[in-house]
């Protein structure tokens, strides 16, 4: 369990870090923890824009959502 929290943070500012921040570099991104009895909740912000994935570019990317997912 421990290490699936450290994967899913881990991979969540990762990709702040990396997309969120793209056309930006050096802004700062936010990591919120919040425990609760049954569970733990973990937000990542940044300020950057979405953009649509694009998984035909590279087959080897575009498997954090499913790193960081319980």
């Amino acid at each position: 369990m421990t290490q699936d929290v450290l994967v899913a943070a881990g991979e969540a500012c990762a990709n702040a870090i990396e997309h969120g921040h793209r056309d930006a570099p050096g802004r700062d991104i936010r990591l919120r923890a919040e425990a609760m009895v049954t569970r733990l909740r973990l937000t990542v912000t940044d300020t950057g824009s979405w953009r649509a994935a694009r998984p035909a570019a590279d087959p080897l990317r575009g498997h954090g959502i499913a790193l960081m997912r319980p």
